[in-house]
């Protein structure tokens, strides 16, 4: 339900907004959890934005991250998946242009679906467990103008998903560390 909305939603806004400084943008992430027990993931986000001033943008994304959960994450949990599919609103502020080259940074919140997968690996088996929460992010980055409108963006991000664990007493810290490559399309006249 969430995708069809958020789909719809883009189809609907993109001609509306094509000659007005609007933009679509995609990236791909490398993830690195914070809270102990969690192991290297991958992240993915695609969206759209509005340019509003010279320097500041408005944007909306969905996104999708996956990480791996092992020791720590919880005493009787030895391996599984977490996943997390978030929509967020964030504002970016581009700071100067020197060379091509637009240093950003960028804050935004949002929605977020934490899930684990079904493991019965090590000495309980653990069911699946599902939670939405606030999610919150932070970020900077650097974009670089390439040819026919396009921009490249590389950056790194801190993505807070609220909390989430095996059962609601036992709960963990979902923030994760990210560096992601994107590409942005702006649409011009």
């Amino acid at each position: 339900m969430f995708r069809k909305f958020f789909l719809l939603f883009m189809v609907a806004a993109f001609p509306a907004y094509a000659e007005s400084g609007f933009y679509t943008r995609f990236d791909a992430a490398y993830v690195n959890p914070v809270e102990k027990g969690g192991r290297d993931g991958y992240a993915w986000r695609s969206g759209f934005g509005w340019r509003l001033a010279p320097h500041l943008r408005a944007e909306m994304t969905a996104g999708y991250a996956r990480t791996n959960i092992g020791n720590g994450f919880h005493a009787d949990f030895s391996h599984g998946r977490l996943s997390v599919a978030a929509l967020s609103a964030n504002a970016v502020v581009d700071l100067f242009t020197l060379a091509g080259a637009t240093p950003f940074v960028f804050g935004g919140v949002g929605l977020s679906k934490n899930r684990t997968r079904p493991s019965d690996i090590g000495p309980v088996a653990v069911a699946p467990r599902r939670r939405k929460t606030l999610a919150r992010q932070a970020g900077a980055g650097i974009a670089f103008a390439l040819p026919e409108d396009l921009t490249l963006d590389i950056g790194f991000a801190y993505v807070n998903n609220g909390r989430f664990g095996l059962t609601p007493a036992e709960s963990e810290k979902l923030h994760t560390r990210q560096v992601f490559i994107g590409v942005r399309y702006d649409f011009r006249d």
